[in-house]
Order: C-alpha cells, then sequence, then structure tokens
C-alpha cells in the first residue's frame, strides 16, 4: 500500500493551482453561458407581456367603439 504524501512539494501546488483556475474559468464561463440564457427568457417573457398587453388595449377599443356606434 502506498504512504501518503505529509507534504506537498512545490511542483504539486502548482499544478493543484493551475487545475483550480482551470476549473474556475470553466465554471465562469458556464455561468456566463446560463446567464445569456436567461436574458434571453427573459426578453421572450417582456415581448409576450407586451404582445398580451397589445392584444387587450386592442380589444377593449372595439368593444367601446362598438358600444359607441350602438348607442348613437
Amino acid at each position: 500500500m502506498e504512504t501518503l504524501r505529509s507534504t506537498w512539494t512545490d511542483e504539486r501546488l502548482d499544478d493543484l493551482k493551475g487545475r483550480e483556475e482551470t476549473a474556475s474559468e470553466r465554471m465562469d464561463r458556464r455561468f456566463a453561458e446560463s446567464d445569456a440564457r436567461f436574458d434571453a427568457n427573459q426578453r421572450r417573457i417582456d415581448q409576450l407581456i407586451m404582445a398580451f398587453v397589445g392584444i387587450q388595449i386592442t380589444g377593449y377599443t372595439a368593444v367601446i367603439g362598438f358600444i359607441a356606434v350602438r348607442g348613437s
């Protein structure tokens, strides 16, 4: 059975630091991708809300116009 090292050499510490930096960069990239997807979804939701509001305004205007014409 291998004995565990009780000390860390400079080379091992440098290797660990390099792997940690690579993992950190990869994690930052993934978070940026997730943020971009959330932003795209938020824009789509905003567009849908604006479309529904536009449809409602058009419908209410048509009903008011119909009532105004019928009432004359």
